[in-house]
């Protein structure tokens, strides 16, 4: 029979042993040392000068001193002297050094338990492929969270912090990626980051694969850019003939820039593509018809019928051929959907023009 249990080297009570209680004692104690084992250190090799009782240290591969001869033990102070154990392989120690953190023998040293920490806000080392929070981990997501809260919190001064908070992402070069994807449903409907460049851009997608771009600011001035923002310019190639005292719709049948299409050359009318305030401007230049008894007039129209308020202008000195002007400035909130067209009139007693090219028509969303 075995004087000592084959796990923790326990030693056991003989058939007529005298004394059975030493025997039975130094179980118990080699057994407090063992369960939960908490170390004072790891990797150690000088016994520290003044231990206290129930202490245990995992010494390292050269101990010295009381220690001589007992590499890679678990040594425990008994409050007069070391006891020694021999670890096994798979035994785990919480070691309270370098904050804390889990340990195991894998048969020739203490090593740190990857994937684990302390409680306490210890560490561990080494390298972990993946962690998953509530879910699973694949290779293509090998950090991974399902919850409905988290929490990043700067560390105060008063432990130790400086009490700032930052994350930092980084890509390996020019021409590749950085960004955060915002998704509904695992589709990705907006995306924020750098995309292909270092410009800072803002995408959004109705299906995950067309992406339009909401704006990019570029790190070399800081300009915002709105490559899709609702704006057009349009003029119009030909003398618009207008006879006296009739409102009439300007034929801008040539456009300059006009993001989104919504103006229409066919129907000379811009279409609000969202809803928001719009700036709009026009410029009506005078072309005589044989005579210059009128006064210019000009405005916006809403939907065809309404007159945009304070958008009326008037000329109410005898115009110049080809050079007195009427200049249209207005604000308008508009629902998507609504036109919103510039029109013309000569009041008095002859038809005119208004001229080509220098007669046009433009606007863009404010907000």
């Amino acid at each position: 029979m075995s004087e000592s249990t084959p796990n923790l080297s326990l030693p056991l009570i003989m058939a007529s042993q005298a004394q059975k209680h030493i025997t039975h004692n130094e179980a118990l104690t080699v057994l407090d040392m063992l369960c939960q084992l908490t170390a004072k250190t790891e990797g150690t090799n000088t016994p520290p000068t003044d231990p206290e009782d129930g202490d245990v240290h995992l010494l390292g591969s050269a101990p010295t001193g009381d220690w001589d001869g007992q590499a890679n033990t678990v040594a425990s102070y008994d409050g007069s002297g070391w006891r020694f154990v021999a670890a096994k392989t798979g035994w785990r120690a919480f070691v309270e050094s370098y904050g804390g953190r889990l340990m195991y023998f894998d048969g020739t040293e203490w090593v740190a338990l990857e994937g684990t920490s302390a409680g306490g806000g210890g560490g561990f080392d080494g390298e972990v492929e993946a962690i998953g929070i509530g879910t699973a981990v694949d290779s293509t997501n090998p950090l991974s969270a399902k919850l409905n809260t988290a929490l990043f919190t700067a560390l105060p001064t008063t432990e130790s912090g400086n009490g700032s908070m930052s994350v930092t992402l980084n890509k390996d070069a020019d021409g590749t990626d950085l960004g955060l994807l915002f998704q509904n449903n695992a589709q990705t409907v907006a995306q924020l980051g750098l995309f292909g460049s270092d410009d800072m851009t803002l995408q959004v997608s109705s299906d995950g694969i067309t992406y339009h771009t909401a704006y990019t600011v570029a790190p070399s001035n800081g300009i915002l850019c709105q490559p899709n923002l609702p704006r057009f310019k349009g003029v119009t190639n030909y003398d618009n003939l207008l006879t006296q005292n009739t409102w009439t719709k300007i034929d801008i049948n040539q456009v300059v820039f006009n993001a989104q299409g919504a103006f229409d050359t066919s129907t000379c009318v811009f279409t609000a593509p969202v809803d928001g305030a719009y700036a709009l401007g026009a410029k009506l230049m005078f072309k005589t018809n044989g005579s210059t008894s009128v006064r210019m007039q000009g405005r916006f129209v809403l939907n065809g019928t309404t007159e945009i308020e304070a958008s009326f202008c008037e000329n109410s000195t005898q115009p110049v051929d080809g050079r007195s002007t009427l200049d249209l400035n207005n604000l308008v909130e508009l629902s998507a959907g609504d036109t919103v067209e510039l029109q013309g009139k000569f009041f008095g007693y002859s038809s005119a023009y208004y001229a080509a090219d220098s007669t046009g028509f433009w606007g863009h969303l404010v907000g």
